[in-house]
C-alpha cells in the first residue's frame, strides 16, 4: 500500500476527506468529534519530532505518516462539512421577520413551474429592521410567474414550509436526498410575493447570459425545435429544454450520460482547441499553447453552467497540461482523486450526488482497467484500436456503474454495447457541426446544409434509439448493500490489476460474487402496486404501479372517460356525460372534476360509485355544492383540495 500512496500521492487525502465528510453527514456529528482524529494527528506529528533525532526510530515511524494524513484529511472533511451544515431555524415560526433574501444558486425549468435553489442570506423586516443573518440554509422555490438568473439576489415573502415527499409519486427518499444537499425548506411564490434586489453582473452572471444569447440563436438558426432542445443540452448543458419523451429514450439505450457536460464533451472539446491552436507549435511556444487550452476550457465549462462533472473533467485537464507545462510528471488516476478533493473542498455535500459518483465511478474504471484491457501488438493499427478503445470504454464504464445505476434510476439497458459503439465514433463529428452552425449564426450568417446534418442527424439518432430500445431495458431494484460492496470489490481489484497481487484478485472477486447475489437475496423496495389519482389542476392524471413498472393515464378536464386500473373501474365525470350515457354504469371509483354540471345525486344514480373523489381542478362554489349534497344524503366523499393526491396502494409507503 505504501508503494501505492506514495505513485499517487492524492489518493490517501481525497479518500481520507470523503470519509470524513461521509461520517458527519449521515452520523449527524460535528466539530467535537472532528478532535478525535485532529488530536491523533497531533499525537503522531509530536511522535515525528521526537523521532527525528533517531534514525533507527524514524526510520520505524514512516508507515504511521500515512496514518497522519489521513487523521488529518478526515478531520478537515468533518469541519468542513460541519462549518456548511445548515442553520437550525424554524421558518414556521410567527414572529420571524417579514421577508427573506439571498442568492439564487440553481434555476430549472420543470413542467408544474419553474424551481430555484436559493442560498438565504438573511431575514428582514418591510421598513428594513430586525435584519437576522442566515447562514448555509439553501431552499426551493417554484413559480409559474417569473425566473431570475443563478448568482442574481432575491427577496420574498416568508411561508416556508418543510419538504416532504410529494405524494403524487411514491418517491420516498426525495427528502433525505435533498437533506444531504443541504435544502430542507419549500415553498410556491406567487406574482407579487418576490422581487430582485440586484441582478447578477459579475463574470458567471455574464456567462449565464452568453448561454442565454446561444440558446436564442439556436433556436432561431433553422434547425428544428427538437434539435435545438438536443443541442442546448449537448453543448451548453441545459437539460430542460429537451422533452421527458427524448430523455427516456436515451436512457432507455444506456446513452443518457452524452447529455450531460461531462468528460466527453471536455475531451472532444478540448482536443478541437488543441488542433486549432496546431501553428502555436512552430512559433515554439508548446507550453503557452497548453495553458491556451486550460483557459479555454475553464470558460467553458463556465458557460455550460459548472456542472460536476465537467468540473471533474476540467480539473484533469489542468493537472495533465500543468504537468507539461512545469515539467512534472503526472498520472490520469491522481488526477482524478484531485479532482474528487478540489470539489469536495468548496461543496462537501456533492460526495452525494449521484451525478458526481457515477461520474467518478466510471472515469476510475477507465483509469484503473482501460489500460490493461487494450494492451495488445493486435491492437497497432489505429483504426483497430479506435474500434477497440470505444468498445472498452462502454464495457467498463457500465461494468464499474451499474450498481449505481440500478440503485437510483432502477433501470438498465441491454442494447447501451451496440449503441454506444455506434453512437460514440459520430459524436465528435456531430459536435464539430454543431459548434461551426452555433458560430456562423451568432454572425449571422446562415447554413443550410448545417442545419439539414444536424436535423436529420438527430432524427435518426432519437427514431434507432427508440426502434432498438422497444422491451430491452431490465429493471432492478437494488438495496444499498449491492452499490456498496460492488464498489468495495472494484477497490480490490484495481489494487489486484495495477499491485499485481493474486490473493486481492481473489478476494475482489468473492466481493463482487456476494455484490451481485444480493441482488436476488437483498433486493430493494419495490413501489408498492396500485394506483394514485394526483394533485393536478390542468387534467385529471392517474398513475398505475405493477412490479414496479409506473404507467401514467391522462384525461383532460371537463371530458368523461372510463378506463380499468389494477382491477378497479374508475370513471371521470365531465361536461359530455349526457353525450356518453354508455359509460353511466357502475364503478368502483368517480372522480369528479372540473366541467361536470350534474348534481351528486344524479351522479349516484348514473355511475353507481363505491367511492367518491373531488378533483382539484373543481371551483371552490361547484366544491361547497358536492360537499354540501354529500353531507345531506350521508354520502362520504374524498376532497382532494384538502387530502391533495389519493393513493390506492397494496401497502403503505414509509
Amino acid at each position: 500500500m505504501r508503494r501505492l500512496f506514495d505513485k499517487y500521492p492524492c489518493m490517501l487525502p481525497a479518500a481520507a476527506f470523503a470519509v470524513g465528510v461521509a461520517v458527519s453527514t449521515l452520523a449527524g456529528i460535528g466539530m467535537v468529534w472532528a478532535s478525535v482524529p485532529a488530536v491523533l494527528c497531533v499525537l503522531l506529528a509530536i511522535a515525528y519530532l521526537l523521532c527525528r533525532r533517531r534514525p533507527s526510530l524514524l526510520a520505524r515511524f514512516q508507515p504511521w505518516k500515512y496514518l497522519l494524513v489521513a487523521g488529518a484529511f478526515a478531520a478537515l472533511g468533518m469541519v468542513i462539512d460541519d462549518f456548511r451544515r445548515p442553520g437550525n431555524v424554524d421558518f414556521e415560526y410567527d414572529e420571524l421577520p417579514y421577508y427573506v433574501y439571498g442568492e439564487v444558486e440553481e434555476v430549472r425549468t420543470m413542467t408544474y413551474g419553474d424551481r430555484m435553489v436559493v442560498r438565504l442570506e438573511g431575514m428582514v423586516e418591510p421598513d428594513g429592521t430586525s435584519d437576522m443573518p442566515l447562514r448555509n440554509i439553501r431552499v426551493l422555490l417554484t413559480s409559474s410567474d417569473g425566473i431570475f438568473a443563478p448568482h442574481s439576489r432575491v427577496r420574498f415573502v416568508n411561508g416556508l414550509k418543510r419538504i416532504k415527499d410529494n405524494p403524487n409519486y411514491q418517491n420516498a427518499g426525495y427528502v433525505s436526498y435533498l437533506a444531504r444537499r443541504g435544502i430542507l425548506w419549500q415553498q410556491r411564490v406567487d406574482e407579487g410575493e418576490f422581487a430582485m434586489l440586484e441582478p447578477c453582473t459579475d463574470f458567471f452572471g455574464r456567462c449565464e447570459q452568453l448561454r442565454t444569447d446561444a440558446e436564442i440563436v439556436l433556436e432561431k438558426s433553422g434547425i428544428g425545435k427538437p434539435t435545438a432542445a438536443f443541442l442546448e443540452t449537448l453543448l451548453l448543458g441545459d437539460d430542460d429544454t429537451l422533452s421527458p419523451e427524448d430523455k427516456e429514450v436515451f436512457s432507455d439505450a444506456g446513452i443518457s450520460h452524452i447529455l450531460a457536460v461531462s468528460g466527453l464533451h471536455i475531451g472532444i472539446i478540448s482536443a478541437l482547441i488543441y488542433l486549432l491552436t496546431a501553428p502555436l507549435v512552430l512559433a515554439g511556444t508548446r507550453k503557452f499553447r497548453f495553458g491556451l487550452v486550460i483557459v479555454m476550457i475553464w470558460l467553458y465549462v463556465c458557460l455550460s453552467g459548472m456542472h460536476l462533472s465537467a468540473v471533474r473533467a476540467a480539473v484533469m485537464i489542468t493537472v495533465v497540461l500543468g504537468g507539461h507545462i512545469l515539467d512534472r510528471r503526472h498520472t490520469s488516476f491522481n488526477a482524478l482523486c484531485f479532482a474528487a478533493l478540489l470539489i469536495m473542498l468548496f461543496q462537501p455535500r456533492a460526495l452525494f450526488d449521484p451525478g458526481m459518483q457515477l461520474s467518478f465511478i466510471c472515469v476510475g474504471s477507465l483509469v484503473a482497467f482501460g489500460s490493461y484491457a487494450t494492451k495488445s501488438k493486435t491492437l497497432m493499427r489505429p483504426v483497430v484500436r479506435t474500434v477497440v478503445s470505444a468498445l472498452v470504454s462502454s464495457i467498463l464504464a457500465v461494468f464499474g456503474s451499474w450498481a449505481l445505476l440500478a440503485y437510483y434510476f432502477h433501470s438498465f439497458s441491454t442494447v447501451f454495447l451496440p449503441v454506444n459503439l455506434v453512437v460514440l465514433p459520430l459524436l465528435p463529428l456531430y459536435l464539430v457541426v454543431a459548434l461551426l452552425h452555433l458560430l456562423m449564426c451568432s454572425f449571422g450568417v446562415g447554413m443550410e446544409w448545417t442545419s439539414a446534418v444536424l436535423d436529420n442527424g438527430y432524427g435518426w439518432l432519437i427514431e434507432g434509439c427508440r426502434h432498438v430500445t422497444a422491451g430491452m431495458v431490465v429493471q432492478l431494484w437494488v438495496g444499498w448493500i449491492t452499490p456498496v460492496l460492488w464498489l468495495a470489490g472494484l477497490a480490490l481489484l484495481a489494487y489486484s490489476v495495477n499491485a499485481r497481487r493474486k490473493w486481492c484478485g481473489v478476494a475482489a472477486g468473492c466481493v463482487l460474487a456476494c455484490s451481485v447475489a444480493t441482488v436476488w437475496l437483498f433486493p430493494g423496495d419495490k413501489p408498492a402496486d396500485g394506483f394514485i389519482i394526483r394533485d393536478s389542476r390542468s387534467s385529471v392524471v392517474i398513475a398505475s404501479y405493477s412490479d414496479g413498472l409506473e404507467t401514467v393515464c391522462e384525461s383532460r378536464i371537463g371530458a368523461e372517460a372510463a378506463m380499468r386500473i389494477c382491477g378497479k373501474d374508475i370513471r371521470i365525470a365531465g361536461a359530455d356525460d349526457a353525450r356518453h350515457p354508455h359509460l353511466q354504469q357502475g364503478c368502483d371509483i368517480l372522480v369528479i372534476a372540473d366541467g361536470s354540471r350534474t348534481d351528486l345525486a344524479e351522479l349516484r344514480q348514473s355511475y353507481n360509485p363505491r367511492q367518491i373523489v373531488l378533483h382539484t381542478s373543481l371551483w371552490n362554489h361547484r366544491r361547497d355544492e358536492l360537499l354540501h349534497e354529500a353531507k345531506l344524503a350521508g354520502v362520504e366523499v374524498t376532497d382532494m383540495d384538502d387530502t391533495g393526491a389519493v393513493q390506492f396502494l397494496d401497502r403503505p409507503r414509509p
